[in-house]
């Protein structure tokens, strides 16, 4: 505290950044209806007193679409399309739509050699339950946990309960 009794906070870091390149590599691969893909990336960051720093992050998931429908590829774009469901959800005739599970794992590194404060790690875990009622709706449902590892606070983890609907035309 100060002399005024309020809590002091540390000064705004600001890093004064002359460029940064990415380098990444990304793997996927699908069986019938299940795709699975990962990626690892490493961002070097050169700042203006000549130092460099060097983070990098990751991920794995992979997807399983319960009612048998296949994620389409575009070889040309390199990208999955978007799940088209074989029996559309209808009140009226009892269409279920398309029903998928997912789970990922994702970690990042924002620790740095030659920066002044402290970085994290965080790891987190997510599954989810996705459904597509027709092409151009889909609702999701994610459980997350996250592990953070904190040089000043130390460990910590949370939850996280989430739901989504997504209107795509």
């Amino acid at each position: 505290m100060d002399d005024k009794g309020s809590i002091c906070s540390p000064p705004l870091l600001v890093y004064r950044i002359q460029n940064s390149n990415h380098v990444g590599i990304e793997l996927a691969a699908q069986y019938e209806n299940c795709v699975m893909q990962s990626e690892a990336r490493w961002v070097f960051v050169k700042m203006l007193d000549g130092t460099t720093e060097t983070f990098p992050g990751a991920y794995a998931q992979v997807r399983y679409l319960l009612t048998g429908e296949r994620l389409p590829y575009n070889k040309k774009g390199g990208v999955f399309g978007l799940v088209v469901p074989d029996d559309e959800f209808r009140f009226s005739s009892g269409g279920l739509g398309a029903w998928e599970a997912a789970a990922r794992w994702s970690y990042i590194d924002l620790n740095g050699t030659n920066i002044p404060g402290p970085g994290r790690r965080l790891n987190d875990v997510t599954v989810g339950l996705n459904w597509y009622l027709n092409r151009f709706t889909k609702f999701q449902f994610n459980y997350i946990h996250a592990f953070l590892d904190d040089p000043i606070t130390g460990k910590s983890d949370t939850d996280v309960i989430a739901a989504r609907t997504q209107f795509d035309f």
